[in-house]
């Protein structure tokens, strides 16, 4: 095998991943159409719900890992869901509360300059409640099964 095919062969395999993550955008998000990364690195994702308004960073590490960097306002109150897909979450949150749980579930706050973890396997709902008036910034690492 070539140098060449085999950069090739790679280039594939990271492309596979990098759309197998384009499957996981909740539904009140869209792909941006100018995207500000190489498309076998990862993709921005813009808020479509009319309560808020900014993007997500997704950048693919390795097989299994991937980082999601968010910077959204949320204008108004209202609830995100979006159902798991067999991951762990490590949630660094900078600005910005909310409240998440399972639906029609406790649920635990989230308050700026804090950290947490979230089990979500595949099926399971979960609801983040975010007020009005909430800049959120957010660093969060996704890990699946094969990471």
């Amino acid at each position: 095998m070539t140098p060449e095919s085999k950069k090739s062969k790679k280039e594939s395999a990271e492309q596979k991943s990098v759309d197998e993550l384009v499957t996981s955008i909740p539904p009140q998000y869209e792909l941006q159409n100018d995207q500000p990364f190489d498309k076998s690195f990862g993709f921005r994702i813009q808020s479509i719900a009319p309560e808020s308004h900014g993007h997500r960073d997704f950048c693919k590490v390795r097989e299994g890992l991937a980082v999601v960097i968010g910077d959204i306002e949320h204008d108004q109150a209202h609830n995100d869901a979006n159902v798991g897909q067999d991951q762990i979450k490590f949630h660094f949150r900078y600005s910005g509360s909310s409240e998440v749980g399972q639906e029609g579930g406790e649920r635990d706050v989230i308050e700026p300059m804090t950290f947490g973890m979230l089990i979500q396997p595949a099926g399971l709902k979960k609801v983040e409640y975010f007020p009005a008036s909430q800049h959120e910034q957010s660093v969060t690492l996704l890990c699946e099964p094969a990471f």
